[in-house]
């Protein structure tokens, strides 16, 4: 990481074999030690470890003849968008605990330009490239306040990835002689078909979802979260109050903008203090950090608040990649919400205890591996803790929208003018609920559950795009199966094989099979432009060489060419435990079963969501959330979306007293922004001349 609070990131070429880890440096427990064969090649022969210095073997790609990414130009080489991306690392992920019965993942920084290293360590200290992918990583997303929250990640917290058209190439560059991508493959949530009409041009279609109901009993009492005392602890970012006192000294202060750049754009950049605790706003200070792309046409009408998602994606650099054709009237301002990017964010520990962490078995299979997984997430909260102190009391979405109503105010506009990705979509609904009279138009894209029902869980969404995934496979006549059945079965033999047998990684990790469903999750934030190199992926695996999905696997993470972790992932789980409540360990391996029926694949491979369970901060009460008195709320759901399934969006919709369904009929997370003109219409519409979209608007392209 090179943002403070973190370690900067050491001195030297990153290629480097990382040191080994020492036992006194890991807090966490160890995975259990045993035998790491490497599978069976093809050939019935275990491939032979590479000496060091030399190339473990030269990958094959069966989809056109790209150059080997060991000895050759990488072919991946980012290619510029078609579209202007507009999502932030981990930035549509929702979390367990953010979302009822949600199933999360943590995600990486699809906006932070790593480079891409030609000769990082291979398998065993071997010599080898990284897998050939773009120089960044993909990116991340709640009845009452979250009522099935129980999950929150499990995990490696993959929290998500979100993708736009334009964001996702940035995130997985084409390759250079990249072959035209069929038209995704979209499986429809109802087995019935959409009523569609016709008005003057317009389809107007809701596709079937079952109403939403409470389907399980909850308790929300957090039994088993220890009640500690909060140490005296001031992260970066804590700094004294303006002057004045009360909430005035706040929606009072002045704003002073400065030039800065956002990636290859100038834009204004602002630090600002918002109270710890609205409560006590005589009390402890924290900092906001904003950033504004002005407006460059008249009339000026307002300011326009973007979030990426997250919870914890920062939103300062979404303001630079945000895609604002015909809404050049309005000041694009995005800000890091509280806990993330440089807005005063959660300090845990980091580095080599992270990467053990996430080396243990997400879905344990044995109770060593079970108490193993609850004492790694134990220390990791209490690492949380010790590090950040109050702030994780005064970190849930509650606090960011009061952030946000005061910012509304500081930039002097009567109403909130807004769009927000994914678990964005939950800070429009909060504010929504908490501020309804001081709604102007809000757009909620990609959005996450609000009710109480749980028979739609996260891992529904993945195994739906996995689907898609293996439709598109068999149909290209891939390696991995001739038919969508076969590819699946081929995928879940891997995974069933790497929880024994895990492949070599990096000098110091393995590809475990939690490792791997992370890796392979990540693609399908994406459309199937990006599918290719999923299958190379899983055929490097297959054939013995677990790197490719191991970087995957980090970019979705966050995790850093240093072996640090993105600020994303720590404010991920902060966030997500202080918006929900759980019932418990006992209660999360009990829900882990029944999600197994609800989602066979990605249910068994998130494992538990035991994230929470013993934060040691207490969480948000649920409550519920209708928006009563609020303006018109543009909801938009894509039929194929995989982090928040298509039937989120139509409970939201219905569940808003205002709100609007519109539907983008396609594959990927997060529609706006490059995807489909029909939903970029009409989003533009809205913001620029108040022109409500009819209610099941139904988008093709």
């Amino acid at each position: 990481m090179t943002q403070p609070p973190y370690p900067s990131q050491p001195q030297g070429d990153p290629a480097q074999p990382q040191q080994p880890v020492q036992p006194s440096q890991v807090p966490y427990p160890q995975a259990p030690q045993g035998q790491v064969p490497y599978p069976q090649a093809s050939g019935g022969q275990a491939p032979e470890a590479p000496q060091q210095g030399q190339v473990p073997y030269v990958p094959q790609n069966a989809y056109g003849a790209v150059p080997s990414p060991y000895s050759q130009p990488n072919p991946y080489v980012p290619q510029p968008p078609t579209a202007p991306s507009h999502l932030g690392a981990n930035g549509a992920l929702q979390s367990h605990g953010v979302v009822p019965g949600g199933q999360p993942r943590s995600g990486a920084n699809p906006y932070g330009s790593q480079p891409l290293h030609q000769q990082p360590q291979g398998p065993s200290g071997g010599g080898g490239a990284k897998p050939p992918v773009l120089t960044g990583p993909p990116k991340r997303s709640q009845a009452g306040l979250i009522v099935g929250v129980s999950a929150l990640l499990v995990l490696t917290l993959v929290i998500g990835v979100a993708f736009a058209s334009g964001y996702a190439q940035k995130l997985f560059a084409s390759p250079a002689v990249a072959s035209t991508s069929p038209t995704p493959t979209v499986t429809p949530t109802s087995s019935a078909s959409p009523a569609a009409t016709s008005t003057s041009g317009v389809v107007i279609s809701k596709p079937p979802v079952p109403a939403p109901t409470a389907t399980t009993q909850r308790n929300w009492n957090s039994p088993d979260r220890p009640k500690v005392a909060i140490p005296n602890v001031k992260p970066a970012g804590f700094i004294n109050p303006p002057a004045g006192s009360g909430l005035a000294r706040y929606t009072k202060q002045a704003v002073t903008w400065s030039d800065c750049t956002l990636g290859q754009r100038a834009a204004k950049c602002a630090t600002i203090a918002a109270p710890l605790d609205y409560a006590s706003p005589n009390g402890q200070a924290i900092t906001l950090k904003l950033a504004k792309i002005p407006a460059t046409a008249s009339p000026r009408l307002g300011t326009l608040f973007v979030n990426p998602g997250g919870p914890g994606e920062p939103g300062t650099t979404l303001a630079g990649d945000f895609q604002r054709t015909g809404l050049e009237q309005y000041d694009i301002v995005g800000w890091d919400p509280r806990g993330a990017g440089g807005s005063t964010p959660v300090q845990c520990e980091n580095g080599a205890a992270v990467d053990q962490l996430m080396q243990l078995n997400q879905a344990p299979t044995t109770a060593t591996e079970k108490q193993a997984l609850l004492d790694g997430w134990k220390a990791f909260g209490a690492s949380c803790l010790a590090k950040s102190g109050a702030l994780l009391q005064h970190i849930s979405t509650v606090d960011t929208v009061q952030d946000l109503d005061m910012m509304r105010q500081l930039v002097g506009d009567a109403k909130l003018n807004y769009l927000g990705y994914s678990y964005g979509t939950y800070i429009g609904a909060v504010y929504a609920q908490k501020f309804p009279g001081e709604v102007g138009k809000l757009v909620l894209d990609s959005a996450v559950n609000i009710t109480q029902d749980e028979s739609v869980i996260q891992a529904s969404g993945f195994d739906l795009a996995l689907g898609n995934y293996a439709d598109y496979c068999a149909s290209k006549s891939c390696s991995l199966g001739s038919t969508k059945q076969a590819v699946l079965d081929t995928i879940t033999k891997l995974l069933d094989k790497l929880a024994t047998a895990p492949l070599p990684g990096d000098s110091t990790r393995k590809l475990t099979q939690s490792v791997a469903s992370d890796g392979i999750a990540l693609f399908l934030y994406a459309d199937s432009q990006y599918w290719d190199q999923l299958t190379q992926a899983l055929e490097m695996a297959i054939g013995g060489d677990g790197r490719y999905l191991l970087y995957y696997a980090d970019q979705l993470r966050g995790r850093q060419t240093d072996g640090t972790y993105d600020a994303s992932f720590y404010a991920f789980p902060a966030i997500g435990c202080a918006d929900s409540q759980d019932d418990g360990i006992a209660r999360a391996f009990s829900d882990w079963t029944s999600d197994q029926q609800k989602a066979p694949i990605f249910g068994k491979y998130f494992g538990p969501n035991i994230t929470c369970v013993q934060w040691p901060v207490q969480g948000q009460a649920p409550f519920d959330i209708t928006a009563k008195g609020a303006a018109p709320i543009v909801v938009v759901g894509a039929t194929g979306d995989s982090a928040t399934p298509y039937q989120y969006a139509a409970w939201m919709a219905s569940q808003l007293d205002s709100g609007v369904l519109v539907t983008y009929n396609g594959n990927g997370h997060a529609t706006y922004g490059g995807k489909s003109t029909c939903v970029d219409n009409a989003v533009v519409a809205y913001f620029a001349k108040g022109t409500v979209p009819p209610d099941g608007l139904f988008c093709t392209k």
